[in-house]
């Protein structure tokens, strides 16, 4: 048995294939080949797979991380074991995170002069806890932090609230009950 050194046609994983095949898988992205040991070429015989791990690699390389993501997502169920259609998910999720982090960052930069919702602001301190809780990055720590702090902020102001209202309620019977 002799084996031979090959790179997959499709993802250029570095592969060792048995010459006495006339077909192989590769382990990384799952794309069956033909093995023409005459002339020791690859022929790529799942163009499908083939061309959704490109349409991925061009997403990807051209900054658009979300449709990458989306997509990696869709393909993942029809190539369940794909490890190539995997790593384009954590990648892309990766890079979008960065870029909510920044976004947050420009969004809450002037916290103090403008109001926000308290739905937006939970929704956006659960996605970047998230982030936060997955990935390590500068940015997204900065982000948090002041998601973090506002969203302190918020419920010490509601208590701050609540006992106002509550005191505003039950002082009148408070001083009455004092009068008789």
């Amino acid at each position: 048995m002799k084996l031979l050194k090959l790179v997959c046609p499709s993802c250029g994983a570095k592969l060792e294939v048995n010459s006495n095949l006339e077909k192989f898988t590769c382990n990384y992205c799952g794309v069956t080949s033909l093995l023409d040991e005459e002339s020791i070429t690859v022929k790529n015989i799942n163009s499908k797979l083939s061309n959704c791990i490109n349409e991925l690699k061009e997403y990807f390389d051209n900054g658009n991380y979300q449709k990458c993501y989306d997509l990696a997502n869709k393909y993942l169920i029809e190539y369940p074991n794909n490890k190539k259609i995997k790593e384009y998910i954590d990648n892309s999720e990766e890079y979008i995170s960065e870029i909510f982090a920044s976004n947050m960052l420009k969004k809450y930069e002037h916290w103090k002069t403008k109001s926000f919702s308290l739905q937006e602001l939970g929704a956006d301190y659960n996605k970047i806890k998230y982030y936060r809780d997955n990935y390590e990055s500068e940015t997204i720590e900065k982000a948090y932090t002041i998601l973090y702090q506002l969203k302190k902020g918020y419920h010490n102001a509601m208590i701050i609230l609540v006992i106002g209202l509550l005191s505003i309620l039950f002082l009148p019977f408070v001083f009455t009950g004092c009068t008789k």
